[in-house]
């Protein structure tokens, strides 16, 4: 069997990171647990991640635009697929999200079927879930 791939989980909460971690575990993702953007993007300086999400529902909406700023320009993490897990569904806001380089955006309560669909998919894939709205 092969190796697990790392994939950065940036959240504020123990719980939101347990949860996530456990959920990335089950479909063998390695998970790499970090509490800001700023702590994830250090922490990539020293691995090789394969995916980034980041959960906003506790960031401040004054907040969010900065956080996704610092990770599509970080160079250790600017190429890695970014998914932002949203408190609620905003079409403006997804929008905006997409424009800045996210891969895609999913609302809470999460739909398990589609986050074991969107992370089972291969990197090469995350590109076209950015096109479809099924996805955000």
């Amino acid at each position: 069997m092969s190796a697990k791939k790392q994939v950065l989980i940036i959240c504020r909460t123990a719980a939101g990171q347990m949860y996530l971690g456990v959920l990335l575990n089950r479909i063998w993702y390695s998970p790499v647990l970090a509490k800001t953007p700023e702590e994830g993007a250090r922490l990539a300086h020293g691995a090789s991640f394969s995916l980034i999400l980041l959960d906003c529902g506790d960031f401040e909406d004054a907040g969010l635009k900065p956080a996704i700023s610092l990770l599509r320009s970080d160079p250790a993490v600017k190429q890695v697929p970014l998914i932002v897990f949203m408190p609620h569904d905003n079409p403006e806001t997804n929008q905006a999200l997409l424009a800045q380089g996210c891969s895609a955006i999913l609302t809470k309560p999460l739909d398990l079927a589609m986050v074991y669909g969107i992370l089972a998919a291969s990197r090469a894939l995350l590109p076209a879930f950015r096109q479809s709205s099924a996805w955000r």
